[in-house]
Order: C-alpha cells, then structure tokens, then sequence
C-alpha cells in the first residue's frame, strides 16, 4: 500500500478496496497528495486489524474530505476484534483480572457480561472481579470508542463503514467448556502395587464447579467415601491407608452451576500392603520465576500424592527460612504469610510433604520477584526451551516465565534474531504458546518475549534462542501382541498391547466392530504400548484395530486393521467353601471365609445370615477375591 502512494503524485478517481485483509499499524497519508483537481477518490479499509491509534492522526481530515466531496468514499468500520479469546478458570478468593490492550490515545471502555452492560465498571482496559466464586462463570468482553473518532451520524456502528466500535475477543471465564468427565491419572486405571497411602489426583477441562468422590472396596462401593466435595481441587489424600491388596474403585463427579455430571464411568486400581514417602509438590501461585507478584500474594501448591501435611519455608535467600518456617497439617494447601513479602526482592519457597514414613525427598526450591504491578513490566525468559538449548523438536510447546504486572505477551518467533518471520502476536495473558505448524528442523530459532501492562510494554527485552533437531524418518507401522491378529474366543475385558516402532512419539489407536469402524474407541494414546478399557468389548464380535504411529514429522503410511474376536462370557459355575468346611461345627465367631476359584468367574458375591439364604449379617460384592474378612 505504501509503495503504491509513493508512485502517485496527485489523487485521481482511484478506489483502493483494501477490505477483509490482516492490515494494521498506522494507515497511509494521503493528505500531501490532494490538490485542487482531486475528486472521487474511494478508500475501503473494513475488516482489518486497525485499532484507534492507527486511524486516528488522519481521520477526521479523511471525513471532511468527503463531507467536502474532495473523497467520494472513506469507509474504515467495522474491524476485527482485538486480543485474543482466553479461557479462565477461577480461583476461590483469588481476584480476577479482565484486560484488553487497544492502540489509541483517547479510548474509552464498556465492559459486558453475557451481552449485558456491567454497570459500575470502570472505564478502563482492565477490569477486575475482588472476590470471584469457585463457580463464576461468564463470557466477557469491552467494546472500546475513541474521543478521536466520534461517531459521524446516529447510525449503528459500523453501518456504511462508518462509526467505528472496537471489541475484545471474549474472555471466557469459569464453566463455560462442555461438561466432561474427569479422567483419573495417578494411579491409573487397572493399575497394581500401588502403595496403601496413596492419594488420587485427576484432570478436568471441563471448567467443574467442583468434584465429588466416591472410593470403595467394591464397584460402586461408598465405604471409603460416600460422594465427598472436595471441592475445585484436582488431587485427594485418604485420612487413612487404603485397604492391603486389594482392588479400589473410584468414582469422580464433576458439578456445574445446573447440578452433577452424570454417566461418568468408574476407575478402579490395586493396592500392595506396603507404605511410601510422599511425592513432592508444585507452587502453583505465584508461579515459579514470577515477576511482579505481590507483597501480600499468598502461597499456594498442589496437592502430594500421599502426604499428611506439607513443612514450608520461606526466605530472602536460597533455602532460607527467616520469613516462614511452619508446618501445615490440616488437609490445606494454602498458606497466607503473617508478614507481607518486601518490595523488589527475591523470595525462595521450600514445600516438603510427608507422612508417617517420613519427608518427601528431592523437593526443588522455587522463587519468585515481588516489584509494584503499576509500572511497566520486566522482561521474562523462556522456561521451556531453555535459553541455548539443541535437539529441541520442532513441534514444542514454547513456555516463559511468568510477569506478575503483566497483561499479556506479544511473541516473537524468527530465524534471525528479534525475528518475526515464523510469528509475531498477542498472545494474551498465556504463558505458553504451540504453534499450528511445526518450527523448522535443524535451524536457530529466536524467540522474543514482550510483556506489556496499561503503563506499556517491557523495553530492551533480549532475544532467546534454541537449536532444533533434525527430522526423524517417520515411523513404521506396528502389530498387536495383545490379543495376536486373528485370535479368536478372546475374554472381551482383555486390554490390548502392541509392538514398540521406532521412532514413534505416539500412536492414534481406534478400534471398532467394522473393518473400518472406530466407534469403541478413537483417541491419541501418547506414548504408550497397551490400552486399558473402561469398559468391556462388545461380547461375541469380531474387534478391529488400527494403530498408528507418529512423529513429529507425520504419521506411519499405510498402516491396516487387524482383528481378532471375543466370546460370549458364560455363567461361572458354583464355587465351595474352603474354610469352614461346608458342615463344620465349633467354627470360631472372627473366623474368616475362603472358597474354590470358579474358572470363569470375575467375581463373588458374599451373603451370610442366620437362616437359608439369609443376608442380613452382610450381602457384599467382593470382586475378583476367594477370601473374606468377616465383620
């Protein structure tokens, strides 16, 4: 468009129709090509990226001009939105801070929830909800006008490309996602040895509310917990050790604003009889590396697999403790310090879990910067890659230090340094970045990280850089071992497993009852060899399966379907007592029962009473076990 005015020498009838593009930054002057013979000329510029501040020095002369027929056409309205769409989950007590970032000297704010003006909100760029719920939920969004660029006539905005009204991309805040199940993590489903003072951890992306939790030594059992709110957590510790060698079964129930989820299936996994030291745990505010965090901030870390309470300290310096030395042992993962943190220092946090079997070992030290959060914010540095790393795959997630003054980052991704040939873009208030297309193999990439705040943007931020590695070849196809192809009578509970490819990041695994079906299951299984299904296989149908493996450069070609078939499970014949014997006399009130393993069996159920066929001393599903301990 430039390079276009610099040819012209006076403005003639020419329209320039520069609609529906990706233009922004300060538009052309035309001003010093207009003379006394200028007439009809047309500028269309709607549905662009401008903003206030790229407009403004030149447009009340364009609308004279066609108010004085000098222009025939000046249409500028409507544009995109500004910023990018940002999905927020609430934190209980923790305030919320709304931005947008719009150039302009003049610029005025309305800020809306679910279409409805918010009455009381400031006319800024920021705006912030104290004390948010748990469960708030909304979509929020500003619509900015400029003192600079008043409307040109009682028109709706944006009627003939005129009257120009900006809006923020929305801010999606609280449970707004579709309703999902949680997904059970640690330990996993099926799995065995796991430790008797474990505590289960899952994710959500649903945006929930809360959860409810279920736990119990039977499917569907509530005997170690019957439906407990644990409120927006994503990990629980048992006040007591889980059952020896045996099977636990977990239901997980997110809740929403309308009630619970329903149809969220069980886990279930195996202990050992053995205790563990706890895991160790993670800051989770402020985040590690933050900047510009707050003197009054309170700390807060995840939850520890298997701990009884958490040992913290915090100090000025490494592993100091002259700020806090205390314990917490109340189920809380929070704490508030007595003594606000001091401006312009370093603060190093220690969390250490432990337990009855003693303290987690290893735990790494975190620290972070408190400064004031109304001053332009400082630089960050890359987290992940780091600064100088090589052999970075060209398909990673880009990650960076926290700023705790900050609003958003602009990101800056180039094969030069403080380039921009792969990306430059507002990323938001995101600490992290993937790109839609991987970064190319075997080059230096420099990556700049700007954050920016209402006072402005960080200066003289460096540029950071990385080596990727070379492509590997793509992968191989790969085959069952688990059931082999072509099986047949195979027990539809079985979990499948195949060979390792080399070179495989992952494998897409789909299976269904069709030589092309998925409709069993259909999902990116990572980096894993085997699969436990939630549910049974259908009974008596042949199973198809397709497994295949990528890398980074692309998927296996040409992989096929193998199959096998399941049986129809039978009714498992009677079992009998082992001990006591059936008859026996003189048998001991606490003695414990045991019967024969009936072959097809998955599992028993137990009913004692005092007559035939009686129950009321107890009726108990005891899974897949011949032994039991009577009450």
């Amino acid at each position: 468009m430039f390079k276009i005015i610099k040819l012209l020498e006076d403005l003639g009838p020419e329209t320039y129709v520069l609609n529906d593009n990706l233009l922004s930054n300060e538009i052309p002057d035309f001003t010093s090509l207009v003379n006394g013979s200028t007439s009809n000329f047309s500028l269309s510029i709607e549905n662009n990226s401008f903003h206030f501040g790229d407009l403004e020095v030149r447009h009340q002369q364009y609308v004279n001009y066609v108010q004085t027929n000098v222009f025939k056409k000046y249409s500028y309205a409507g544009q995109s939105k500004v910023n990018i769409r940002e999905v927020i989950t609430t934190v209980a007590g923790e305030p919320i801070n709304l931005s947008t970032v719009v150039r302009g000297s003049q610029n005025h704010y309305k800020w809306f929830k679910d279409g409805v003006e918010i009455v009381g909100a400031a006319d800024a760029p920021q705006y912030t909800i104290p004390t948010p719920e748990a469960c708030e939920s909304g979509i929020y969004y500003a619509e900015i006008t400029s003192d600079l660029m008043p409307f040109e006539n009682t028109n709706a905005a944006g009627i003939d490309g005129k009257n120009l009204v900006l809006q923020r991309n929305d801010l999606v805040l609280g449970a707004n996602g579709i309703p999902t199940c949680a997904i059970l993590i640690s330990p996993l489903n099926k799995s065995v040895d796991n430790p008797i003072n474990t505590g289960i951890e899952w994710e959500s992306e649903s945006g929930a509310c809360g959860f409810r939790l279920s736990v119990g030594s039977t499917s569907g059992g509530t005997d170690i917990l019957n439906a407990v709110d644990v409120g927006n957590v994503s990990g629980y510790n048992f006040e007591n050790n889980l059952p020896i060698n045996s099977e636990i079964f977990v239901s997980i129930t997110p809740y929403f604003e309308n009630g619970d989820l329903t149809g969220c299936s069980e886990d279930s996994f195996f202990t050992n009889d053995e205790s563990t030291l706890p895991e160790c745990s993670v800051l989770t505010q402020p985040l590690t590396g933050s900047v510009g965090v707050n003197e009054d901030t309170n700390i807060n870390w995840s939850v520890a697999s298997g701990a009884e309470g958490y040992r913290i300290k915090i100090g000025t310096t490494s592993g100091g403790s002259n700020l806090a030395n205390v314990t917490i042992d109340d189920g809380s993962t929070t704490y508030d310090p007595i003594i606000d943190f001091s401006l312009n220092s370093e603060v190093f946090v220690t969390i250490t879990p432990f337990n009855s079997e003693g303290e987690a070992i290893g735990c790494a030290e975190s620290s972070f910067i408190v400064s004031e959060d109304d001053i332009i914010p400082p630089c960050t540095s890359l987290i992940r890659p780091l600064n100088g790393d090589i052999d970075v795959k060209t398909n990673s997630l880009i990650t960076w230090n926290s700023v705790g003054n900050a609003s958003g980052y602009v990101l800056n991704i180039g094969t030069t340094e403080f380039g921009s040939e792969i990306l430059s873009r507002d990323v938001g208030s995101e600490i992290e970045f993937q790109l839609d297309d991987n970064l190319p193999a075997s080059e230096t990439i420099f990556v700049t990280i700007i954050p920016y705040n209402i006072q402005g943007s960080s200066i003289s931020c460096f540029s950071e850089s990385f080596v990727t590695t070379a492509l590997l070849p793509l992968p191989d196809c790969t085959t069952l071992t688990t059931p082999l192809n072509g099986d047949r009578d195979i027990d539809p509970s079985t979990d499948i497993a195949w060979a390792i490819s080399e070179n495989a990041e992952g494998y897409l695994l789909e299976v269904g009852t069709t030589p092309d079906g998925d409709e069993f299951f259909s999902q990116d299984v990572g980096l894993t060899t085997f699969q436990n299904f939630r549910t049974d296989l259908p009974e008596g149908r042949a199973i198809y399966v397709k497994i295949t493996p990528y890398n980074e450069r692309g998927e296996a070609i040409g992989c096929t379907r193998e199959n096998f078939t399941t049986n129809i499970p039978t009714i498992p014949d009677c079992t009998t007592l082992v001990m006591p014997l059936n008859g026996a006399s003189d048998v001991s009130t606490t003695t414990n029962i045991s019967w024969n393993i009936a072959s097809t069996a998955k599992g028993y159920k137990v009913l004692l009473g005092t007559t035939t066929g009686g129950e009321e001393i107890s009726s108990e599903d005891v899974g897949a076990t011949t032994f039991f301990d009577s009450p």
